[in-house]
């Protein structure tokens, strides 16, 4: 007997049907797929993500893996050897669109060297680092240099140095900073 293929189509038509019969049961029934993961007690695939939680996701991503969400989508798309592994890259991609939509232009937050400082934001950015830190942009500079175990990442030591010459451009002295104040 020959084989014309044809059994094999009409299984897997019947099986893509099945399929979307059952998602659309799902959709309908339970409220949808991340409900219906809900429900069997597991946990949902897809993240809510707010205005707190992703800027402490993209801290968070920063420390792990020194570089930030948007540098490592930007090197996965252009297949540098910086490249995280896929699953990195899907959740820096993640945390990205969420940061967008959700906290404004990335570039508030960007490690960027060449960012446009005034006396303002840089207050605002050395006081957020030593809160997200525990110690100051001129200590994480010091750490690097001596390559101590302190240490931060180099993208983040790289942000520090950034901040510590934009305070002495824009105000002179961190000491006339005050921490507590915004």
């Amino acid at each position: 007997m020959v084989n014309d293929g044809t059994a094999d189509e009409s299984i897997s038509k019947d099986v893509t049907d099945d399929a979307a019969r059952i998602v659309s049961a799902v959709a309908k029934y339970i409220g949808g797929a991340l409900e219906a993961q809900r429900r069997l007690g597991m946990k949902p695939s897809r993240r809510y993500w707010d205005a707190e939680s992703v800027q402490a996701a993209w801290q968070d991503f920063i420390i792990k893996h020194g570089i930030s969400p948007a540098q490592a989508v930007d090197y996965w798309h252009r297949k540098t050897s910086k490249s995280l592994s896929g699953e990195e890259s899907r959740i820096a991609a993640s945390i990205s669109v969420a940061f967008k939509k959700h906290c404004g232009p990335i570039s508030t937050v960007s490690l960027n060297p060449r960012h446009r400082w005034d006396a303002k934001s840089a207050a605002a950015a050395y006081r957020e680092f030593v809160k997200m830190h525990g110690i100051t942009p001129h200590q994480a500079v010091d750490y690097w240099y001596r390559k101590t175990s302190k240490a931060l990442p180099d993208a983040v030591s790289s942000y520090a140095r950034a901040i510590v010459k934009a305070v002495q451009r824009h105000i002179g002295s961190s000491s006339d900073i005050s921490l507590d104040s915004n």
